[in-house]
């Protein structure tokens, strides 16, 4: 190596420390610190850190060697945002995810970067897209039908109210089938919309779903198969938890979002406990969460930065196939639901019960 290659080596040195001042400089204005996850060794594999800090989402991402440490010249030139506040409202002085949306839930996808400060953009990750998009809406409708119009209708008006991100359950026959209708629907004409699949328990199936398009992966308990699998395909990956020990494993394989489970069991309480000594655990409810202001108060002043909502909102009427309802509507409710979530959040407390009031009415 010539004297010429050595100082090149050195300026970049230096440039990467300087960067890794600025990014320190906007990561710890938030004073906690990130949860952080590194993927599997690789060739220049990637590190992310994503958590909420206030009322703003926070994401940062650095490059890694195959050690899982950021690469000497390359600390601080990571990817580092605080990416928007979880009210819409853009947070002043710092880099943002453009947030303008023609409706609730469509992103301009032109301006869904993150800007570096030392100047350019770069695209957001797909793996950290899904992640900021879950929180950030704070509401998860999940369902299953094996009918692969009705489930096509369903989830048209899930978006139409404002849904995004939507999870498909595996739970009986025809599942694989009416998925990969919604996927291939989903990317010839609404992009912007985030499908996985839940109730996944290997990685045989979670790999047959990935294929087939799902954008992440939900299970009703923790598979350090699964999330292997998930990391490798850059695919977040939420599992199914329900004691400390549980979580901290899931989050030790690389989980960012974790999903407590069953919530009718376990309550607002038992959350609030674990969140307690796990306060940067980001977790998504499900089970015991009701479409109603009393319910979606008590869950988000509890710490849950997602519910996740199945038959309280997706009830069987809609989905099974022999039903003449309409799920058209869905798109009202869905969007009272995703209200609720933005008001208790604003509030930052338990919300008193307003009679009647609930994301069906």
């Amino acid at each position: 190596m010539g004297r010429g290659d050595t100082a090149g080596d050195a300026d970049r040195n230096r440039a990467g420390r300087a960067g890794h001042a600025q990014v320190s400089r906007c990561v710890t204005d938030h004073r906690r610190p990130f949860h952080e996850h590194a993927q599997p060794a690789g060739d220049a594999t990637q590190g992310v850190r994503i958590g909420l800090r206030g009322s703003r989402v926070v994401a940062a991402q650095d490059v890694l060697d195959e050690r899982g440490e950021p690469e000497p010249g390359e600390r601080g030139l990571g990817r580092a945002a605080i990416v928007g506040r979880r009210d819409g409202d853009p947070s002043p002085g710092v880099s943002k995810i453009a947030q303008d949306r023609d409706q609730v839930g469509q992103w301009d996808r032109a301006r869904d970067r993150v800007r570096l400060r030392a100047g350019g953009a770069v695209m957001l990750s797909r793996r950290l897209e899904v992640l900021i998009a879950t929180v950030d809406i704070g509401v998860l409708p999940l369902f299953y039908t094996p009918d692969s119009d009705r489930a096509l209708r369903i989830t048209a008006a899930l978006r139409e109210g404002g849904a995004r991100v939507i999870e498909f359950t595996d739970r009986g026959p025809g599942a694989w089938v009416a998925f990969t209708a919604l996927a291939e629907q989903a990317a010839r004409h609404d992009p912007a919309s985030i499908l996985g699949v839940g109730s996944i328990r290997d990685p045989e199936a979670a790999d047959r779903f990935i294929a087939s398009g799902a954008r992440f992966i939900v299970g009703p308990s923790f598979s350090a198969d699964v999330a292997r699998l998930c990391n490798r395909r850059r695919i977040p990956y939420l599992p199914g938890c329900a004691t400390p020990t549980e979580i901290v494993a899931a989050e030790e394989s690389g989980v960012e979002l974790v999903k407590v489970v069953p919530g009718d069991c376990l309550g607002p309480g038992c959350l609030k406990a674990i969140r307690g000594p796990l306060p940067e655990t980001q977790v998504v409810v499900t089970g015991g969460v009701q479409a109603t202001e009393a319910s979606v108060g008590e869950w988000i002043g509890a710490g849950a930065a997602c519910l996740g909502i199945g038959s309280a909102l997706v009830s069987k009427a809609f989905t099974d196939p022999t039903s003449d309802v309409d799920p058209a509507a869905l798109t009202p409710a869905v969007a009272n639901l995703i209200a609720l979530v933005a008001a208790a959040r604003k509030d930052g407390t338990q919300r008193p019960a307003t009679p009647g009031r609930s994301a069906q009415s």
